[in-house]
């Protein structure tokens, strides 16, 4: 049986909760059965935030239903502290920009 995750540009995937994690925790990891509702969650995500590059994947699943992905070798705290540093960078470069 075959499930869809969706994943960012920093490796990591979208969880349950609406929240990126790096895939250790199988269980929390959100999984949809259906292709479009995977395409839907991607255009969701990046509709509310420009700057993720995100897709959804196809992945098997282990004998309890949770999918088998690769956990992230990007620990979670740098990759938002990467994207709080280029919004700080951006907001320099452009007057408009508060941070």
């Amino acid at each position: 049986m075959t499930t869809y995750v969706i994943q960012n540009q920093h490796g990591h995937y979208l969880g349950k909760n609406k929240e990126w994690t790096d895939g250790r925790d199988r269980r929390i990891v959100f999984r949809c059965q259906d292709k479009v509702d995977a395409i839907n969650m991607v255009f969701e995500l990046s509709s509310k935030d420009i700057e993720l590059r995100a897709h959804y994947q196809e992945c098997d699943v282990d004998d309890f239903g949770n999918p088998l992905v690769e956990a992230s070798a990007t620990p979670l705290s740098i990759s938002a502290e990467a994207d709080e540093n280029e919004m700080l960078e951006t907001s320099h470069n452009n007057p408009h920009i508060s941070a």
